[in-house]
């Protein structure tokens, strides 16, 4: 009975330690590869670097165990790996998925050639997500399900949100779901009942100064390990929108991200917007240029954005869809002040 019992353990480890992998589609070294071999990159003995090409059938967020003298994420989702010709073989690993172990075809991996790796990611996985509600009795439904406890376990993805409160406005949202455990907060807002109060006819009064808008109601979000707070919104009269975004790296070591020029907004009539230059440390880019920073721990940084030609009505950005590396970060229902 107990050899039954152990061998019924193991077969349930095994199914659950398979449940989720990355699956090699195709592996092959490549005649050529402009964007690798463009700019080539040396290793510590000053030998030019193989590069692994790597695409996948669904985005995941890629890191390799062995020593990468330089990563490079391009707009179409690819990660590009440099590393020592010697390595016999590269691991990459992401949240959720076993390790994948790539082996060097025979005769080992070659300076300066380009190897093209096509993987499928398989298998059901789920992260830790914290929903943070003030006030915290407020009810919440995740997916048309009630969430009963602060943090439960979702797969990646979007989930519709509903929170609800007596006395309070309700709120509706769609929240995405990353690759790695995520927090999200809401807080809703009392519903204030105004008093009608018969005033006398208004007397000629001198007109006062237009009152100077303050920034209110701008969305901030933890994920990645990263902090975003949004500082401000502001349209100039030349018909330009500013965004301002303090990122903060929360994790245990600095990091490279590359700040994305898909980035776009779309306003309350459902106009889209995309970014027209974007600046941080110092540094910035137009149109398709790249943007790579790197994220010092703890070091609140600010990123900027600018988009053109915004409509002298747009009171509200229904959406900004910030790009950073692979992942697409949603801010939702903020104002422009002017």
């Amino acid at each position: 009975m107990k050899t039954l019992t152990k061998a019924l353990f193991i077969l349930v480890w095994v199914g659950l330690a398979q449940a989720a992998e990355l699956k090699i589609l195709e592996f092959r070294e490549l005649p050529t590869d402009f964007t690798a071999q463009a700019t080539p990159i040396l290793d510590m003995d000053n030998n030019f670097c193989a590069a692994l090409r790597v695409e996948s059938t669904k985005p995941v967020p890629l890191t390799a165990v062995e020593k990468i003298y330089k990563t490079r994420k391009t707009d179409k989702g690819e990660n590009y790996f440099f590393f020592s010709a010697r390595e016999k073989a590269i691991t990459l690993k992401s949240p959720g998925y076993q390790d994948l172990v790539v082996t060097a075809p025979s005769g080992g991996f070659k300076s300066s050639k380009v190897y093209y790796l096509y993987i499928e990611p398989v298998g059901e996985i789920a992260f830790n997500v914290t929903i943070n509600v003030t006030p915290k009795d407020a009810k919440v439904t995740v997916n048309g399900k009630s969430w009963m406890t602060p943090t439960q376990k979702l797969a990646p993805g979007e989930y519709p949100i509903e929170i609800g409160k007596e006395g309070f406005i309700p709120l509706k949202e769609t929240i995405s779901v990353p690759m790695q455990p995520t927090t999200f907060n809401f807080s809703l807002s009392k519903i204030v009942e105004v008093e009608k109060v018969v005033t006398p006819p208004p007397q000629p009064q001198p007109v006062p100064e237009a009152p100077k808008a303050t920034p209110s109601g701008l969305p901030s979000l933890e994920t990645y390990d990263l902090a975003f707070k949004m500082l401000s919104c502001k349209a100039t009269p030349d018909n330009k929108l500013i965004i301002r975004i303090q990122i903060t790296n929360l994790a245990e070591s600095d990091r490279d991200l590359n700040f994305g020029s898909s980035t776009r907004i779309f306003d309350s009539k459902g106009l889209e917007y995309r970014v027209a230059t974007r600046e941080i440390g110092k540094k910035d880019a137009d149109g398709y240029q790249y943007l790579d920073h790197r994220m010092i721990v703890g070091v609140p940084t600010e990123l900027t954005l600018t988009f053109s030609d915004l409509l002298p009505s747009v009171q509200t950005i229904s959406l900004l869809e910030l790009v950073v590396s692979e992942w697409k970060l949603p801010f939702r229902s903020f104002p422009v002040t002017r």
